[in-house]
């Protein structure tokens, strides 16, 4: 019976352990998920900012061109509306070169600080990833654990089952022997 006592135990540790993986996997890729959002929508953000700037530069540009064939100044403001241009594709090629959004990493440092993500690892978007890369693994072996726990525990309960059986045989052995001694002295 003990050792059916430790496997129930055992059983209940092992289950107790994988539960609390899978809540720090949710809140991992949670994490990952909403920062990946957050970044989307203020790249999104930035890129629309950056591109009503040009416009609005591009126009006054193409409004002082105009003035100056009035004779009007109007070098600046192309200047400007070339900076934003340029900030726009150099903003554009670094999403896109490095696939995240702009920003994601600082969403996925601020998420998991607010929600209190322990991991092994930084709280970017890479240490999240492998973090959730680890979790799944010690999840995936947490449940080949409980597998063959659940089979120790039914070899055990088999086994108590076969010797409570056994050892009924052996009562009514000794009972019958006991009864043939007694009408034998009778």
């Amino acid at each position: 019976m003990a050792s059916l006592k430790s496997g129930i135990d055992k059983l209940s540790g092992d289950s107790k352990t994988l539960v609390e993986d899978y809540v720090k996997l949710f809140s991992i890729k949670q994490s990952e998920k909403l920062a990946l959002l957050l970044g989307i929508l203020f790249s999104f953000f930035m890129l629309s900012l950056l591109l009503l700037i040009v416009i609005l530069f591009s126009s006054f540009a193409l409004a002082a061109w105009l003035n100056s064939i009035l004779s009007g100044a109007y070098t600046g403001f192309l200047i400007m509306g070339g900076l934003y241009v340029l900030l726009t594709i150099l903003l554009l090629l670094r999403i896109i070169l490095s696939k995240t959004p702009f920003m994601a990493n600082f969403f996925s440092r601020l998420i998991a600080g607010i929600l209190r993500v322990k991991h092994d690892g930084t709280n970017d978007l890479k240490g999240l990833r492998h973090s959730s890369d680890k979790l799944q693994q010690k999840i995936d072996s947490g449940q080949e654990l409980i597998k063959t726990d659940l089979q120790l525990l039914r070899y055990s309960i088999f086994e108590n089952i076969l010797k409570e059986i056994l050892g009924l045989f052996k009562g009514r052995k000794k009972e019958s022997r006991s009864s043939e001694a007694e009408s034998a002295d009778a």
